[in-house]
Order: structure tokens, then sequence, then C-alpha cells
């Protein structure tokens, strides 16, 4: 995603300048698990509104009825399927009109008609509508992969709105906290109870949390429009996002081995560049057909306007004499495409291997890191905090403890909804590595009628 990077940044810098803070209260937003491939046919048409609520399943509806990129790859489909009807249908039938001189016979002395149509006996066009039907097929796979990135990017974005949107009413809440300590700092030193310089401090803090806030609001800002132009919605959107406790984790993946295997069987990018390669093959037996006879028919009338013009039919084979290199040359250079497209095809599966355990070990990792958090660190920090604010109240720890109890807090609290997302992104991935997201119709060129 263009703005992802600069976003992950400006959210890393926001956490940072509030880690000394008032208290901030969690509020965490998610993704409804939608593992279901969506097909570009069936998309509402209706956009979300100023205040309504976008799953991550409507969001991925909407963007692929807009995305630019699908209607390519489906016209791209279309022209692949024109290429399937030119080499199915006969050869177009040629009228041959002209004059001659010299003869008695058919043709001789006068102007005569020929109409000649050519028979595919060689088994050059059959080898061309297997090699067409077979780029079909990658057609199809192209758009199938088309529309998993488009998928696993918008599910991305769509975490990513989530984290901002909640960092910013994490920024506007705690600034609600640091002017309420503000103000009960304010009453303890009109008592006498405190020094004017912890006024001094928590006006300071009170600033700084509102300057954190407006960062936040930015970077929610950036990653919402980020997400309404993978939605088509040019000038940004005003929605809210599904909270992330309103659905379950995602559920543990199964063994390596299974799921590599699966990413073979399903990735659309693998099937597309071996369709690719079985069209090449069919391409070099085509070339070397054109060494072998078609058969040509003809009709042939002597004069064109004389009723008793001399009529005849010829039937015979059109065979190639020689070679001088050109077929063999056009063999040699098919031949080399497909050997190049062998290797793409194998350093792919290598490099699909490779991207399905890195997301694997990425989702082993989040989920421990998230166990961490949930098993202890949380409560933790939690009891810490509260020990703190009462030892304060009492007069046994001073403004600045306090302080630092609720920064550690805050980052507790906030790493623990990194921990979330990198779960939830950890699993966006691997579906994405496994072709999950790709169209169930995926497998349907393949499964076309072929001679």
């Amino acid at each position: 995603m263009r703005s992802l990077g600069f976003l992950s940044g400006l959210r890393f810098a926001l956490r940072r300048g509030a880690a000394s803070a008032a208290v901030f209260w969690v509020l965490l937003f998610g993704l409804a698990k939608a593992e279901d491939c969506l097909h570009s046919g069936a998309v509402p048409v209706a956009r979300p509104s100023s205040g309504q609520v976008l799953s991550e399943e409507r969001a991925v509806s909407l963007a692929l009825a807009a995305d630019a990129r699908l209607r390519a790859q489906r016209e791209r489909v279309d022209a692949a399927a024109g290429g399937v009807q030119a080499q199915t249908r006969l050869v177009n039938p040629v009228l041959d009109i002209g004059t001659s001189a010299g003869g008695n016979g058919v043709g001789s002395r006068d102007e005569d008609i020929i109409v000649s149509q050519t028979f595919d006996t060689s088994g050059q066009r059959k080898l061309r509508r297997l090699a067409a039907l077979r780029m079909l097929d990658s057609a199809h796979s192209d758009y199938s992969m088309a529309v998993n990135d488009l998928v696993r990017e918008v599910r991305l974005a769509y975490v990513e709105a989530q984290a901002a949107v909640g960092q910013r009413d994490l920024g506007r809440e705690s600034a609600e906290r640091a002017n309420r300590v503000k103000e009960l700092v304010s009453r303890q030193v009109a008592r006498g109870a405190a020094a004017q310089t912890a006024l001094t401090r928590a006006e300071i803090e009170l600033l700084r949390v509102r300057q954190a806030t407006r960062r936040s609001e930015l970077a929610a800002g950036l990653a919402t429009v980020e997400l309404a132009s993978l939605l088509g919605q040019r000038h940004g959107g005003s929605f809210a996002l599904e909270p992330l406790d309103a659905c379950a984790a995602p559920p543990r993946p199964g063994e390596l081995d299974a799921l590599q295997a699966e990413a073979k069987r399903r990735r659309p990018d693998l099937s597309s560049l071996a369709e690719s390669v079985r069209a090449q093959e069919q391409e070099v037996r085509a070339i070397g057909a054109r060494r072998r006879p078609d058969l040509m028919v003809a009709a042939r009338r002597a004069k064109l306007f004389d009723s008793e013009a001399d009529v005849g039919v010829r039937a015979g084979f059109i065979v190639p004499l020689f070679d001088y290199g050109s077929i063999a040359g056009e063999e040699r250079q098919a031949r080399g495409v497909a050997a190049e497209r062998r290797a793409s095809l194998e350093a792919l599966e290598r490099k699909v291997d490779a991207q399905v355990a890195l997301s694997y070990e990425k989702d082993l990792s989040a989920r421990q890191a998230l166990q961490s958090y949930e098993g202890s660190v949380l409560a933790r920090s939690s009891e810490l905090l509260e020990k703190t604010r009462q030892g304060y109240e009492s007069g046994l720890y001073s403004l600045l403890e306090l302080i630092d109890a609720e920064g550690a807090m805050n980052q507790t609290r906030l790493g623990y909804i990194s921990a979330q997302a990198e779960l939830r992104n950890a699993a966006i991935e691997l579906a994405w590595a496994l072709g999950r997201y790709a169209p169930a119709e995926a497998d349907r060129a393949s499964k076309e009628k072929k001679p």
C-alpha cells in the first residue's frame, strides 16, 4: 500500500510521544473475519455513508466493485476468449478475380474467378486452439490472483485504519484524563498540599498529550483516506469500523508442509504460469506442424458473365517444399520461451514456499506475544497503576511516579493492541500466501471442455 509504511512510522512516533502521558484507556477496533472469497460479480452498489459502520467484508466487496485493475484483468480474459474463438473457426475462404492469357481451358484468355477454402489437415490450428485455451486459463488465473492481491490489500488497510482510529480515540481520552489530573493538582496547590512545580508539571503533561492527540488525528485521517481510496472514494470517507472484540481470533494454522502443499494447489499465479508453460509447449508443436500439408479445395469459373463459361472444381494439398531455416528458427525461439517459463515456474514455487513459511512463523510468533499479554502482563500493569494511584492520593507517591505508572500501563496496552493487530495481519498474509482470497471460480477455466 502506498502510505502504510508512513502511517506505521507515524504511529510509532505517536506512541513514543505519549509514553509519559496520563493514563490511556484502550479502545480496540477490529476486523470481521471473512475467509470466504468474494466474486467480483456480486457486489453492492451503495457506498458507506457518513457514520455508517463498515465491516471488513463489505469493504472488500466495495473494493472489488471499484478497482480498475480487476476491470483490466476481465478485459484480458475477454481478449483471451477471442483468441480461442479465432482458432476454433475455419480459415476464411478466399475469392480471387483476375485475368489470364493463353491456353484453351478453364481460366484462359479472359477474366476468371476462383473461390478457395483451406482445411487444417496439418493440425496447426488445432494445436494453436489448445494453446489459446491454455492462455484463457492463464488469464482467468491472473484475474483470480488480482482478486487475491486486492483482498489482502484492503484487509491490511482496514487493520491500519483501525489502529489509527484507536490511537486517535486513545489520545482524546488521555487528554481528558490529563486535564482531570491537572485540576486535581491545582486543588492540591490551592490547599497547600502540593508545590507550584507540581501544577507546572501537570500543565506540561497536558500540552504534550494534546499535541500527541493532534498527531493521532492526522494519522487516523490519512489511514481512513487510504482505505476509502481502495473503496473507490476519491475524497475519503467517514465511517466507523467494527470493534476487534466482536469476532474471535484467527484460527491456528495447520502443519507447515500441508499449508505449502495447499498453496501449490490454490495459488492462482502458479496456475497462471503453469498454463502459460503448457500454452507455449503447444505453440512449439504448432510451429512444427507447418512442415505438414494442408488440404485446399477451389472452384474456378472461366468467365464472370458468360453463362456457357467453363466451371471446374479442384482439390489438392498445399505442401511446404523446403525450410530454409525460418521454421527451425521459430521452433528454437519458442522452445527457449517455454524453457524460460518452466524455470520461472520452478522459481515461483520456491518463492511461494518461502512466503508460506514466513507467514506461518509470523503467525506463531504473534500468537505467543498475544498470549503473554493476556496471561500476566496486562494484569500486573493494571495492578501496579492502581497501587500507585492509591499511594498518590494518600500522599505516599509523587505526581511523577503516578505519571510513570500511567505511562507504563499505557505502553502495555499499546503493546497489547499491536499484538492483536500483528496476529490479524499475520493471518491475512498467510491466507493470501495460500491463495484463499482468490474467487471460488478460480478453476473454472480449467474445467472448460477441451478437444
